[in-house]
Order: C-alpha cells, then sequence, then structure tokens
C-alpha cells in the first residue's frame, strides 16, 4: 500500500492540492466544511505529515515546549495545571505541532541555559506556566528577540508578555450577587492578604450591592493540610465575632473544606446560618456534605486559547488590537453550601 500523500488526499476530498495544502500548514482561509472533509479524508488514508521535512523547510523544531519551572510549583495545584495542559495539547496536536514538557529549576543560572537550549533548538513555539515574573519577563523578552514565539499560561503579576489568564475578580463578584440574592448581606473574604485579583473582585463586588466588607486574613498560603486547618482556625475566631459572618468566601476549596468541617462541629447549619464559597472546584467539593459551591477556574478553556494565540503568533498574524493577553472570567459553580 503507498504512502498517503497531499495528492492522494487532494483526490479524496475532492480539493485542490493548493487547498489541502493550506489546510494542512494552518495558513490563509479554509471554509470550515472544506477543512472537515480533508481532515476527515487525511484520517482515512492515515496520512501523517513528515514533521521531519517541514523543520529542514522552515528551520526550526516543529513542535512547542512547555516550560514548567519546578514540579513542586505544581504542588497542590495538579488538577488545574492538567486540565490545561491537556487543552493545549490538544489544540496544538490539531494543528501538527506536538508538545513537549520541559521543567526547570529556579537556580541562578538556570534561565540562561534555557535560553540557550530554546535557541539551539530553535521550537515553533515556547508556553510558559507562571514562575518568578522576572524570569519569565528576561526568558520571553529574549526569545521573541530571536523569532521564538511565545506565550504564558496564567502568570498573576503584571509584565511585558502575553499571558492568558483568569480573572478571579469576576468569578468572585458573580459569588457575591449569588449570595446577595439568597439573602446574605455580612460576606466575609477568607484568605491571604496579598490575593490581589481576588480581593479587588470582593472590594468592588461588595461596593457594588452596597455592603460593608469583612476580612479574616490567613497569615500565608500553604500546601492542602495547611490550608484546610487555616479554614478550622479561622472559622473557630469567626463564630465567636459579635457579628459572625453570614456568608463566606474562601481563598480556596481547603480553606472552604476546614471551615465546613468547624461549622459542623459548632452545630452550625450551612448555609442557612452561615453560607460557603469555595475556590478552585477541587474533586473534594463534592465529596462534602453539603457540597461545596466553588469557584472554578476555566482550565480547558485557557489551555485552549493560549494554544490558539501562540499559533497565530507561529503563522505571523497581524497582533489584534489590545494585544495577545486575554483574561478569562473564573466561572461560579453553585451547590449546597451556599
Amino acid at each position: 500500500m503507498s504512502t498517503p500523500t497531499l495528492h492522494s488526499i487532494s483526490r479524496e476530498a475532492g480539493v485542490s492540492i493548493k487547498t489541502v495544502s493550506r489546510a494542512m500548514r494552518g495558513e490563509g482561509y479554509v471554509a470550515a466544511s472544506t477543512l472537515a472533509r480533508i481532515q476527515e479524508s487525511a484520517e482515512r488514508l492515515g496520512y501523517r505529515p513528515n514533521r521531519a521535512a517541514r523543520s529542514l523547510k522552515m528551520g526550526r523544531l516543529q513542535e512547542i515546549v512547555l516550560v514548567i519551572w519546578s514540579i513542586e510549583s505544581m504542588g497542590e495545584a495538579s488538577e488545574l495545571y492538567m486540565a490545561k495542559i491537556r487543552a493545549l495539547d490538544d489544540t496544538l496536536r490539531k494543528a501538527g505541532f506536538p508538545l513537549t514538557i520541559r521543567i526547570e529549576g529556579l537556580t541562578t543560572d538556570s534561565p540562561q541555559k534555557l535560553i540557550d537550549d530554546l535557541e539551539t533548538d530553535r521550537p515553533a513555539g515556547v508556553a510558559f506556566f507562571s514562575a518568578d515574573s522576572r524570569i519569565l519577563q528576561k526568558t520571553v523578552r529574549r526569545l521573541e528577540k530571536t523569532g521564538i514565539a511565545t506565550i504564558v499560561l496564567d502568570e498573576q503579576a503584571p509584565g511585558d508578555f502575553d499571558n492568558i489568564s483568569v480573572d478571579r475578580g469576576a468569578g468572585i463578584k458573580e459569588a457575591l450577587t449569588h449570595l446577595y440574592n439568597n439573602g446574605k448581606r455580612r460576606i466575609f473574604y477568607v484568605g491571604p492578604a496579598n490575593a490581589e485579583n481576588r480581593l479587588q473582585g470582593y472590594n468592588e463586588g461588595i461596593s457594588a450591592l452596597g455592603l460593608q466588607p469583612g476580612y479574616y486574613y490567613l497569615p500565608h498560603v500553604g500546601k492542602c493540610d495547611m490550608l484546610f486547618q487555616q479554614g478550622r482556625d479561622a472559622a473557630r475566631d469567626l463564630v465567636n465575632f459579635e457579628n459572625p459572618p453570614e456568608a463566606i468566601i474562601a481563598y480556596s476549596d481547603p480553606v472552604a473544606l476546614g471551615m465546613l468541617d468547624t461549622f459542623k462541629e459548632y452545630h452550625i447549619k450551612i448555609p442557612e446560618q452561615i453560607g460557603i464559597v469555595g475556590f478552585d472546584d477541587k474533586q473534594a467539593a463534592v465529596l462534602c456534605s453539603p457540597a461545596l459551591t466553588t469557584i472554578a477556574h476555566p482550565n480547558a478553556e485557557l489551555g485552549a486559547v493560549a494554544g490558539e494565540a501562540l499559533l497565530r503568533k507561529i503563522k505571523g498574524d497581524k497582533r489584534p488590537k489590545g494585544g495577545w493577553s486575554k483574561a478569562i472570567p473564573a466561572k461560579l459553580i453553585i451547590r449546597g453550601s451556599s
């Protein structure tokens, strides 16, 4: 059996070789129905693009490198990372660009070695999970200068790089409106004081509803078991307030679950006496009783949008008005705790 070629796909799909070639390269406009026909024909024939030949022709590897700055940085957020990676990988592979993951340490010389390696290998593009913004800034600036397209996934610190991020404040505002509509008025934020995006959303949302803000600041953010315990400690303090909250928006699901556990020890009815909203929509959110209302990161959407932006940069598309950066709103998932 002969190896399928672009010409055989052209005959199978009933379209010109020029259109097939353009569709396979992801360049120019190809009607959605025509593209679907080409993809179906390619799959039926078992066509596989010769990436080695394309790499030689274009002077770069036909792959995307995803840089994670240390496996420890994923930590308790691994559920969230994996959803982003799956969506990013799926988007890129459909366009013919396999994804390679590179794990870096945060040593002083690590960024320079990373830059040197990437400039030597010349991948089609590089995606980054967030790190120290100064390291990220230096690395992105150097790679972009040498013609390697880059995209950053969910860096919360400001910087001069293309960043597809989560608007956590939008989810907080949605949660505030939900709690307000359920009759809650004393709504507290429980979390660290440096969670700027969350706090901005909280302050703006509270102000828009005409309510007085309430804060219970956690000393620092640690691993899941530490966050759970911090939630328990916060709940014990809050029940002794002269005017305890009627509802709480917690920094994370572990904090919210710790609070829920302690409130139940005090025989406080949830959500009748105190409504609770978490953040992250981790698997544990549906395993407690009542199930936890939480704010979900749009992880799959974020990974897909990042992949699409990177592909457009690789093709050399004109920079859109406002740049490639985009903030995707977090979404409220309503369950029994609110």
